[in-house]
């Protein structure tokens, strides 16, 4: 007798999984790639373009913002967050939220310091408390927050830790906005306090990385993800990562361009319904 090797109590077999690992295959760095990756990194690093995207990968909105210089980083220790970070799979929409939470944990992602790149003497590289490759930050941070009968939309610019407002959604996009974001769980939109939307600018790392840089945006999105949910478990936000959002309108929503940014994760925010 010939045994599977996947089991499962359906028998379902994982059709996908030969068509994903030559994909990820295309993304590895190989002995006989590497001097042609480091070749062209090198290259992108010595470059006016380098230099000029790598000290400006962040937007810049001419909307109304609010500045959080001011809010304050959770300083809670790791084995207090370690120990209370959990899926939340069911808010209080009635409950009272501290907004000013949020502006912390947004904060925490945030340029904390600037250098002066070799091959410039103007060019400022913003450094942040979370790995990135190369120091491109692929990963761009929105936030829809429920306000009212209202969603505002707004972007996290890094540099200058401003929060632009970037769109408006009345009572009338309500159900738009649960078909995009909330698959499975449609309680969501109503329950929790907002949602934070991180998108991969693919371009900013795959210029100088190649195939290797999809891999590398990749990676930031969970790393950002997982940043985020620890700053919000610090300051007692209750959080869920989310995989049930419909990637292309959820990018009509925030008004991306498809051709080289896609979303790539969701984390929902707000008060436990315990």
């Amino acid at each position: 007798m010939q045994f599977q090797k996947y089991v499962t109590v359906n028998g379902f077999e994982p059709d996908e999984l030969e068509e994903c690992i030559a994909f990820h295959d295309t993304t590895k760095i190989k002995p006989y790639s590497s001097v042609k990756t480091f070749l062209r990194s090198s290259q992108y690093v010595d470059s006016a373009r380098g230099v000029d995207e790598t000290s400006r990968n962040y937007r810049n909105y001419n909307a109304p913002y609010e500045d959080i210089n001011d809010a304050n980083l959770p300083s809670t220790g790791f084995d207090d967050i370690n120990t209370h970070r959990s899926s939340t799979r069911q808010f209080d929409g009635a409950a009272a939220f501290d907004r000013k939470k949020i502006l912390s944990a947004l904060k925490a992602c945030c340029d904390t310091r600037v250098g002066i790149t070799p091959h410039s003497e103007t060019a400022e590289l913003g450094f942040r408390g979370y790995a990135s490759a190369g120091g491109l930050f692929p990963v761009d941070i929105y936030v829809l927050e429920r306000s009212g009968s209202e969603y505002i939309l707004r972007y996290l610019n890094p540099r200058s830790l401003r929060l632009y407002e970037v769109k408006t959604f009345e009572a009338e996009h309500h159900a738009m906005l649960r078909r995009a974001l909330c698959d499975g769980k449609h309680d969501l939109i109503d329950t929790a306090q907002g949602v934070l939307i991180l998108s991969a600018v693919w371009e900013r790392s795959i210029v100088k990385y190649g195939r290797q840089g999809y891999r590398f945006s990749v990676m930031e999105l969970g790393i950002v993800a997982h940043h985020l949910s620890l700053c919000l478990t610090a300051l007692g936000v209750d959080n869920l990562h989310w995989g049930g959002g419909f990637e292309d309108l959820v990018g009509e929503i925030v008004g991306i361009d498809p051709r080289s940014e896609a979303v790539g994760h969701l984390l929902w925010y707000g008060i436990c319904d315990v």
